[in-house]
């Protein structure tokens, strides 16, 4: 992560074996996690690695997700795969501002073809 030595970090002499601690599930407690983040020399680098990269999950700087949001941190864009040769592919093509592939630009047309057969008949 970055070019900062995270050894000096508070809780790489603790470990991460207690996962659920610093990836706590909805609901679940971070208190500790946070505790070991309060005297850190690296909770600054640590919370400003954590904005930089749009971290979307646990506990880092001492801040969870929703306080981080609160700081005015984006949130992480996840794009889902597109699903080529389907007209809902070439929508997703559009969408992002893409030239859509052959294969959706195809099965588009073939949409619309028969739409137009069932309408006409």
């Amino acid at each position: 992560m970055s070019g900062i030595d995270w050894s000096e970090a508070s809780c790489a002499s603790v470990g991460f074996g207690a996962a659920d601690e610093w990836f706590p599930d909805k609901g679940g407690s971070n208190r500790q996690a946070k505790a070991i983040c309060e005297g850190c020399p690296l909770r600054q680098e640590c919370l400003d690695f954590a904005l930089t990269e749009g971290l979307d999950h646990g506990i880092f700087g001492g801040l969870s997700v929703k306080e981080r949001r609160a700081l005015g941190a984006p949130r992480p864009r996840h794009e889902r795969p597109i699903n080529h040769g389907t007209e809902g592919g070439w929508k997703t093509h559009k969408r992002r501002g893409e030239t859509p592939c052959s294969e959706c630009v195809y099965a588009t047309s073939e949409a619309k073809r028969v739409r137009d057969l069932r309408r006409a008949s």
